[in-house]
């Protein structure tokens, strides 16, 4: 249950100028701050309008409206979009992120979703049970998870135990089961030859094909899950080790079914990283 603490027997303005009033502002400069408010947000043609009017998106941006017109240095939101469906939850991501650049107001987010993490922060802080796992821009926590936690929490990962077989450069080389492996070297030294690693695999690093070919490593296919342009697979390799796989819809025809041998290998140029633990 979300509630935006919005007054029911004030208008928009109302709610919106409500801590100017209590600073002992000026009606005119009260008015002229909860109108650039309200204009930030969209809702500049609802300043008379009452809560019970709104939709539960327009009274979202009101309590938004409320907290900036303080003009707080940070702004504390707590799972702000967590009541709305997914069409306005995309559009207040992008207009959260719009008017964070618009003020230059700190605003702490706190959120279970990772997309929404993803899409909106400059930095994100990845906490375990009241740890912190890890502090970074979305980009490196995606491509390069410091733990395995953080690995398997933002997006989806393919934990894969792989023997470490070489280096080339800086270039590690892996086997996971019969599946090679590449991943980027975080230091100048190399694990001892044969010594096991957990190598994180991204479902998108990963080419299914329907034919054997070099470099290629078997899985069978136990679900096929439609997401529109990709199918995404979910699939065991011959060890037992379950993988998942990102499929592009490249042609007419080009489809898996559960029980079909799927020939995986790794994206040339794809950044795994080495997990530790």
């Amino acid at each position: 249950f979300q509630d935006y603490a919005l007054f029911p027997h004030m208008n928009v303005a109302e709610n919106v100028g409500f801590g100017l009033s209590l600073r002992k502002l000026s009606g005119s400069e009260q008015a002229k701050r909860t109108g650039e408010a309200l204009d930030m947000v969209g809702l500049a043609d609802k300043l008379g309008a009452r809560v019970s009017e709104l939709s539960g998106g327009q009274r979202q941006r009101v309590a938004l409206a409320r907290a900036i017109v303080c003009e707080p240095r940070v702004l504390l939101l707590d799972e702000p979009l967590s009541a709305l469906d997914a069409h306005l939850r995309e559009q207040m991501q992008v207009e959260l992120k719009r008017l964070q650049s618009r003020l230059g107001t700190t605003f702490v987010m706190v959120t279970h979703d990772q997309t929404e993490a993803l899409s909106i922060s400059d930095r994100i802080v990845v906490m375990n049970k009241g740890r912190i796992e890890q502090i970074a821009p979305p980009a490196t926590l995606y491509d390069r998870p410091a733990t395995k936690f953080v690995a398997s929490f933002i997006g989806t990962m393919n934990l894969l135990q792989s023997r470490f077989v070489g280096r080339d450069g800086d270039r590690l080389r892996f086997t996971a089961g019969t599946l090679p492996l590449e991943a980027i070297s975080e230091t100048s030294e190399a694990p001892a030859e044969g010594a096991t690693r957990t190598i994180g695999v991204r479902p998108e690093d990963l080419l299914a094909m329907t034919e054997a070919a070099p470099g290629t490593a078997p899985a069978r296919v136990n679900s096929v899950v439609f997401h529109g342009r990709t199918l995404r697979l979910h699939a065991e390799l011959g060890q037992g080790a379950p993988v998942v796989i990102d499929a592009p819809r490249q042609a007419e025809g080009f489809q898996f079914s559960v029980g079909d041998v799927a020939h995986i290998s790794l994206r040339r140029g794809a950044n795994c990283p080495v997990l530790p633990g």
